[in-house]
C-alpha cells in the first residue's frame, strides 16, 4: 500500500469516527424543532449516515489487500482478526453494562441512561449473552458495536467471500449482494456483506481507478448535484424505494472518497496522524458518555430549539476531545493495556 493511500484511509478512520459521533449526538425530541431538524438533515442524512459504509469498505479494503491472497492467508487473518475485533468487542461491552450500572445506582444520574440496564440483564445467562453480544437482528447491548458484530462474522465468512472474488462470477456476486442488502433493509447483516465485499473486490479488478489519486473538479460539481437533489427530495417529501437509497449511498461514498483528492485539506490533514492511533478507542467507548453530554445544555438553557441545536453542533467535539485524552493518558501511563483493549492496534 502507497503512502498516499494509507494517509487517505487515516483520514476517512478519523472521519467515519466523527460522523459516527454526530450521528449519536442527535436526541429524538430534537427532531419537533425546525433549525434543529433541519441540522439533522443536513449534517446527518447528507453526510454522517455514510461512515459505517464507509467502515466496512475500508476494512474489506484492508482486508484483501496482498496480492494473490490464497485460502490459507485468509485463515491467519481470521485468527489475528478474532483477536484484533473480538478482545475490544467484548471490553467496550464490559465497560458498558459497567458504567450504565454505576449511573443507575448514583441518584439522578439513571436519567443519562437510554433503556433499562437491568431489564437487559434478566434472564437465562443465555439470553443475557444474547442480549449483550448478539442480539441479531437488532443491536446489542452497547448500540454501537453492531458494527464489530457484523464484522466478525463477516470475517469468519471471508473465505466463502474469497471463493467469489477469485471466480469470473466476481461482479455478478457483488449485484446479488447489492440486490439482496436492498429488499432486507430491516437487517444489517446483508448491508454489512455488500460494503465489506465492495471493498475487497477491488484488488480482484482493475484497481488504479480506485487506489489512484484523481484531480477532476467534476467529482465536486456531481457530488454538490446529488446534495442538491437529494435536498429537493427532502423539502418535496418524496420516498424513493431502499434500493435507489441504496445505489444513491454508493454514489455518495464515490465522491466522498475522491473529494479527498481535490480538496486542500492540508492543515487537516497534518493533525491526522495525530488523532488517528485513537479513533478506535473513540469509537468503541463513546457510548453511553455522549448520551451524557449531548443532555447537559438542555438541563441548563431549558428544552428549545436553541438547546437542542447547541447540543448537536458541540457534543461531537466534546466528546471525541474527552475520550482522545483519556486514550493518549492509557497509551502512554498503562501501554499494555491500552494495546490488549484496542486489539494490539
Amino acid at each position: 500500500m502507497n503512502q498516499f493511500l494509507s494517509k487517505k484511509i487515516s483520514f476517512f478512520s478519523c472521519l467515519g469516527t466523527f460522523m459516527v459521533l454526530l450521528m449519536h449526538s442527535q436526541d429524538k425530541n430534537g427532531s419537533c424543532y425546525d433549525i434543529t431538524s433541519w441540522l439533522y438533515f443536513i449534517f446527518v442524512e447528507l453526510f454522517a449516515n455514510s461512515a459505517v459504509p464507509i467502515f466496512f469498505v475500508i476494512s474489506g479494503l484492508l482486508f484483501f489487500k496482498e496480492n494473490n491472497i490464497s485460502f490459507n492467508d485468509i485463515k491467519n487473518k481470521i485468527q489475528k482478526r478474532l483477536f484484533s475485533l473480538g478482545i475490544p468487542f467484548l471490553c467496550a461491552t464490559v465497560f458498558y453494562i459497567l458504567f450504565c450500572l454505576l449511573l443507575y445506582i448514583v441518584p439522578y444520574a439513571r436519567n443519562y441512561i437510554n433503556g433499562d440496564i437491568f431489564y437487559e440483564l434478566r434472564g437465562t445467562f443465555f439470553a443475557v449473552i444474547n442480549r449483550c453480544f448478539i442480539n441479531y437482528p437488532n443491536i446489542p447491548i452497547a448500540g454501537q458495536l453492531w458494527y464489530l458484530r457484523d464484522l466478525l462474522i463477516i470475517v469468519i465468512c471471508s473465505p466463502l467471500l474469497l471463493f467469489f472474488f477469485k471466480s469470473k462470477f466476481r461482479c455478478y456476486f457483488l449485484l446479488f449482494l447489492f440486490l439482496f442488502a436492498s429488499f432486507n433493509c430491516s437487517l444489517s447483516l446483508y448491508s454489512s456483506f455488500f460494503w465489506f465485499s465492495l471493498g475487497g473486490i477491488i484488488h480482484f479488478i482493475d484497481v488504479d481507478w480506485v487506489l489512484n489519486r484523481k484531480k477532476s473538479n467534476y467529482i465536486i460539481i456531481t457530488l454538490f448535484i446529488y446534495w442538491a437533489i437529494f435536498i429537493v427530495f427532502h423539502i418535496y417529501n418524496i420516498t424513493i424505494p431502499y434500493y435507489c437509497e441504496l445505489f444513491i449511498l454508493c454514489i455518495r461514498v464515490v465522491l466522498l472518497w475522491y473529494s479527498y483528492d481535490i480538496l486542500e485539506l492540508d492543515y487537516i490533514k497534518k493533525i491526522i496522524p495525530r488523532i488517528s492511533p485513537y479513533v478506535f478507542f473513540i469509537f468503541l467507548f463513546h457510548q453511553p458518555d455522549i448520551n451524557i453530554i449531548r443532555k447537559i445544555p438542555m438541563i441548563c438553557l431549558g428544552k428549545s430549539d436553541f438547546s437542542y441545536s447547541l447540543s448537536f453542533l458541540i457534543t461531537p467535539f466534546i466528546c471525541g476531545f474527552i475520550l482522545l485524552v483519556i486514550a493518549r493518558f492509557l497509551k502512554f501511563k498503562f501501554c499494555s493495556m491500552y494495546s490488549f483493549i484496542v486489539g494490539g492496534r
